[in-house]
């Protein structure tokens, strides 16, 4: 206690300055635990919260205010009620000021407690489609099936009409058989190889034939194939799905496989 003392008298500032370093630093434990507590219950099944990191954050946020409301006031014996006071006063401008920053982070915790979007959610919002990755207090991150990242402020999900596309799309092959053709052979033989192609990959619509009528002298159709969106897109999807069932097209056709428009 003595040492203590006679630090405080002969270097006060070097108190003040250890003192300050030790409550930032509890600080930064609290609120690094917090975060990962946070993030670690919204990505549990088990409990109902959302995985959007906008609550981690927003706990961040309000974890290093109260750190530093308790240095001001240890290490300076400032008591910033006084300042907490004067930007109630100014509240109207700084929210006029932050108007978009605002509106953003009330959309996310809208759509976040809402459970109007989650990560993990394949939605499409002003023409652009993709996975929901993550919900933060600015906006909602996106990726499309090309891989890329959009970045869709959170008042414009809130605002705007928003379509779940879920977790699997319709690839379509259309294909012309001739007239004559054994078609039940064909449909069989068809979903058979893509099915295969598809193993473990396929939505719960599944695989099917659909033959719409005669037309340029054959048979008109499509297959139809449910895939889930983290195996292909529609287009892989159908890319895939031609390749597979090609030999069954040619083994039912005098001449090579006709897409129709």
């Amino acid at each position: 206690m003595d040492l203590i003392h006679m630090l405080n008298e002969n270097y006060p500032w070097w108190i003040t300055i250890a003192l300050a370093a030790f409550i930032l630093f509890c600080t930064w434990v609290v609120e690094h635990l917090a975060y990962k507590g946070i993030t670690r219950i919204g990505r549990s099944e088990s409990i109902s919260f959302p995985a959007s990191s906008i609550f981690a954050n927003i706990a961040r946020a309000c974890i290093w205010l109260i750190g530093i409301a308790i240095l001001f006031k240890t290490c300076f014996d400032y008591d910033v009620t006084g300042l907490v006071t004067a930007l109630g006063i100014g509240g109207i401008a700084l929210s006029l000021g932050l108007q978009d920053t605002l509106s953003n982070l009330i959309g996310g915790l809208s759509v976040s407690l809402g459970r109007v979007v989650e990560p993990g959610q394949y939605i499409e919002v002003l023409s652009q489609s993709g996975r929901v990755t993550d919900i933060n207090w600015r906006h909602t991150t996106i990726v499309d099936a090309g891989g890329s990242t959009h970045l869709i402020p959170n008042s414009i999900i809130n605002k705007n009409s928003l379509v779940d596309i879920g977790d699997s799309v319709d690839a379509r092959i259309p294909f012309l058989l001739p007239v004559g053709a054994d078609i039940e052979a064909f449909s069989n033989e068809a979903l058979m190889r893509v099915k295969h192609e598809f193993s473990g990959q396929m939505g719960p619509s599944g695989a099917r034939v659909v033959f719409a009528g005669e037309e340029l002298g054959g048979i008109k159709g499509n297959v139809v194939v449910n895939v889930l969106r983290t195996a292909a897109t529609a287009e892989s999807g159908a890319d895939r799905a031609f390749r597979a069932m090609y030999p069954v097209v040619r083994k039912y056709s005098a001449a090579d496989p006709v897409l129709s428009e």
